[in-house]
């Protein structure tokens, strides 16, 4: 569910908006597996005379190990010594379906995220669906490097630095949830040994759910630092975000005392800008935490700038 205002309400809705882009007699590579969506996209492409090539159907993305056991060994080295787990994957193929695809073992990615496999499975096979309608060939080699190279900005990008950070864009129910299980994934809050503090960053835009992201939010961090950007208008001030906070916080303890569950929530904290959430957000991790600035691609912007020039001056001090 995103963007409701001009797509739609439903899953149904979205999908015939998102399925406009499919073209008579074009080939059609879907890495959507909502089953009510998958009707929708499968229908407009018979509609079209489009052949479609469906992931979980026709090819496959089965998570590899990592090949980086230094997490599962993690004891007193501090956090900024940690980049994310490498995610590596297995492509393959429905041969019977689709013989010229060659299934391809262990590729890496460097982009960090269970769902980032399915991603590059997409890519993969859009790939040699044109490689079939040109005769245009791209390597194995050209794949495998452009999938260990390859980072989208503010998408679970991590900063390293001696306050390492994830910068992400995520801002409705399903791209927090991957964001939260990358985190857990990569940078468990308690291991055996060693409490690795977490600090979350969050704005948000008017048009999105902020108060169920808020929910979730809460539950997945030890200090959530409420901030608003300025670069357009359509941010939601720091005080509504504080008074949705509120709320919820009200509402998670009155269903865990219901229930007769423990709950343990984040402390909020709320900052005038992003920059000064980035300050309070160093002090509350200290050396030893991981911060996530996430919520908006406005937010990822206004915080980019300041970390390059700072990783850069980090990097000088470290070559000294």
């Amino acid at each position: 569910f995103d963007h409701q205002q001009q797509l739609g309400n439903t899953i149904t809705a979205i999908a015939t908006e998102k399925a406009g882009i499919i073209k008579p007699q074009t080939p059609v590579i879907s890495g959507v597996l909502d089953p009510e969506a998958q009707v929708v996209i499968h229908r407009k492409a018979s509609e079209c005379g489009s052949e479609i090539r469906q992931l979980g159907r026709d090819f496959f993305a089965d998570r590899g190990q990592s090949a980086d056991t230094a997490h599962d060994q993690f004891s007193v080295e501090p956090l900024p010594m940690l980049a994310p787990r490498p995610t590596s994957m297995n492509y393959r193929a429905d041969t019977d379906r689709w013989l010229k695809s060659p299934n391809r073992e262990g590729l890496k990615l460097r982009m960090t995220g269970a769902h980032q496999a399915n991603n590059a499975a997409t890519a993969i096979a859009a790939l040699d669906m044109f490689a079939e309608r040109t005769r245009i060939v791209v390597t194995n080699e050209a794949i495998e490097t452009a999938l260990a190279t390859t980072q989208v900005m503010a998408r679970a990008q991590f900063i390293a630095g001696s306050y390492p950070m994830v910068l992400d864009s995520a801002h409705n129910v399903a791209s927090i949830s991957a964001l939260i299980e990358t985190l857990d994934y990569n940078w468990p809050r308690r291991t055996d040994r060693v409490r690795i503090p977490r600090v979350i960053v969050y704005a948000a835009s008017s048009d999105k759910e902020y108060d169920k992201l808020i929910e979730l939010l809460l539950t997945a961090c030890d200090d959530l630092i409420l901030t608003q950007y300025h670069t357009n208008p359509r941010a939601v001030d720091c005080q509504t975000l504080r008074t949705v906070a509120s709320q919820k916080e009200r509402e998670l303890v009155a269903a865990a005392i219901e229930r007769n569950m423990p709950i343990h929530l984040a402390r909020t904290h709320h900052c005038a800008s992003p920059i000064d959430a980035l300050r309070q957000a160093r002090r509350l991790a200290s050396e030893r935490g991981l911060i996530c600035a996430t919520g908006s691609f406005f937010l990822a912007a206004e915080l980019l700038p300041v970390l390059s020039v700072e990783d850069t001056k980090n990097s000088h001090r470290k070559q000294q």
